[in-house]
């Protein structure tokens, strides 16, 4: 069905998703295993900090991913944003689930906070605008320009005076000049009052 590049780029984007979750996830269960008496709210506001810098890990590693990968950026870089929100969002709901356990409150395990709209939408944006912001460089050599070649042209030398500059010189002078008068006549009128 799909060709191996894209499966390539696909299975890419699940192991940027899964190392982005077990990250999330990893401070998530530390942060539970500091205060194991905490209350929901108290949890939830602990792994607060973590959850508002996961987009910028989740940048970082698809930009890392992607200076070294070969075939589509596009669909590498968006599979790992979905991805990486996908399984940061089930194993975090997993952790909730644990506080809710250990606070002996009724267990819920919410699945549409794990496959909601609002996921996939910051996945892929973040996969977007990574895959396109970011310009990998090309690793090829620079093409060898054959001397002969260059000589075989005759072409006039370039001229080392044009008149056109001269003007566009005097011209900025002479706006330097209006701009400088124009300051001190502000500076001067700020001084008579």
């Amino acid at each position: 069905m799909w060709n191996e590049s894209v499966r390539t780029d696909l299975i890419q984007g699940v192991k940027v998703g899964m190392l982005c979750g077990l990250w999330l996830c990893g401070l998530a269960i530390l942060t539970l295993i500091q205060d194991p008496g905490q209350s929901f709210i108290e949890y939830g506001l602990g792994i607060m900090p973590y959850l508002l810098v996961y987009p910028a890990l989740v940048t970082v590693v698809l930009v890392v991913v992607l200076f070294n990968h070969q075939s589509s950026r596009l669909t590498t870089a968006v599979s790992g944003g979905i991805f990486s929100y996908l399984i940061a969002n089930l194993l975090i709901e997993i952790a909730l689930m644990i506080v809710q356990a250990l606070n002996e409150e009724q267990i819920t395990f919410d699945l549409a906070s794990i496959f909601g709209l609002g996921t996939f939408i910051k996945g892929s944006m973040i996969g977007v605008l990574v895959a396109l912001a970011y310009r990998i460089p090309i690793h090829e050599e620079p093409k060898k320009r054959n001397k002969s070649s260059k000589n075989n042209t005759k072409r006039p030398p370039k001229p080392s005076w044009d008149p056109r500059i001269e003007s566009l010189k005097e011209d900025l002078h002479a706006t330097k000049m209006d701009l400088h008068q124009v300051k001190v006549d502000v500076w001067h009128l700020s001084q008579n009052k």
